[in-house]
């Protein structure tokens, strides 16, 4: 609205004065347009709330009302339309405002928005996804704000109910080896858990006592994807146990990883005992990225039993929140760790060590 000088002044913006004013010869003259359009404006933005204009407290009425945003949605299920009583003459009038309505059909899909023929712009969910099929359901007020380039739909709590409904879908690998996986369309986050793969227990010659493998790393967390663009994921192997003709050490267990952001260490062999000794026992991996990270447990080393004359293999390594470790023994063939992670146990009186099991990688997302 514009601001109307009083009658006869050469400044567009000089002020009215009374005629009692000191150095008035009279009163400012106030010109037609200064009472009508004040009026006029009024009026306007009290009918276009759906009010008829009467006496009363109608202005802060209408603005409280917020009508004058709200608008009937019609079009198709994906291919909305809006109407406004106060029309704009282009997009860039209604950045940043809020537009509300209520769904007249529930969508199937992705969606467009086109507000009083200006032109259709995609609808998008705040963190920049197509709605999908059923979040705009008929009946439920919405409201939608242009940023720019996109109508942004605020998520509203019926949308977030009707997701967590469905639940979250779980995709484990729990074999050792090198995966693809590709985010789902509208997956742009996802909850990872990873562990690395346990180490194998030392092997030992006659009456020695191998030491026990260590148990994998762990580390779990969020991490940002993309839908469509496949991420790289690998399941440690877990290692063998050490043979006993050489008294060989336990392999390690391999490292596990989701993409570069989160990973795990798998753990270190246990030792093996060649006849008369007592093998130590690995450590256990530890976990990288993410938010929270762990340690696998180390195993235990070989030991002496009835006063040094025979030995028994020490227990594997527990994985970090995860497999357990497998038991040592004086005779027999000692257990192999637990999935996902855990360590071997050492071998006693010319056994092998237990193998490691293979570590595990888990992804966790709400797909909608």
């Amino acid at each position: 609205m514009k601001y109307h000088a009083p009658y006869g002044s050469t400044d567009p913006d000089a002020s009215y004065v009374d005629k009692d004013v000191p150095g008035a010869v009279r009163g400012s003259a106030v010109p037609a347009k200064a009472i009508e359009d004040p009026q006029r404006e009024i009026v306007n933005v009290i009918t276009k709330t759906g009010v008829v204009p009467g006496n009363g407290n109608q202005l802060a009425k209408s603005i409280q009302s917020g009508k004058l945003n709200f608008g009937i949605i019609g079009g198709t299920a994906n291919a909305l339309t809006m109407t406004l009583s106060e029309v704009p003459t282009s997009w860039a009038d209604l950045v940043g405002t809020p537009l509300r309505g209520i769904i007249a059909t529930t969508n199937t899909g992705a969606c467009t928005l086109n507000v009083n023929g200006l032109g259709a712009k995609p609808i998008k969910i705040d963190n920049g996804s197509d709605p999908l099929g059923g979040d705009l359901k008929t009946g439920a007020v919405v409201v939608f704000v242009y940023d720019g380039t996109n109508v942004q739909v605020t998520f509203a709590s019926s949308m977030l109910t009707e997701r967590l409904n469905k639940g979250s879908t779980i995709v484990s690998y729990g074999t050792a080896g090198s995966f693809s996986w590709t985010p789902p369309a509208n997956v742009r986050s996802v909850f990872v858990r990873v562990w690395g793969g346990g180490a194998g227990g030392g092997g030992n010659q006659n009456t020695g006592a191998g030491g026990g493998g260590g148990g994998g790393g762990y580390a779990e967390g969020y991490v940002a994807v993309t839908p469509g663009t496949p991420v790289t994921v690998v399941v440690g192997a877990g290692g063998a146990g050490g043979l006993n003709s050489t008294a060989q050490n336990g392999v390690a267990g391999g490292s596990s990883s989701f993409g570069p952001s989160v990973s795990a260490s798998g753990g270190t062999g246990g030792a093996g005992a060649p006849n008369g000794t007592q093998g130590v026992s690995g450590p256990g991996g530890s976990g990288t990225g993410g938010q929270r990270q762990a340690n696998g447990g180390q195993g235990s080393s070989g030991a002496w039993i009835f006063n040094a004359s025979a030995g028994i293999g020490g227990n594997g390594g527990a994985a970090a929140a995860g497999g357990g470790p497998g038991g040592g023994i004086s005779s027999g063939q000692p257990a192999n760790g637990q999935s996902p992670g855990g360590g071997g146990g050492g071998g006693a009186m010319n056994y092998s060590g237990g193998a490691g099991a293979a570590g595990l990688v888990i992804i966790e997302y709400f797909a909608g």
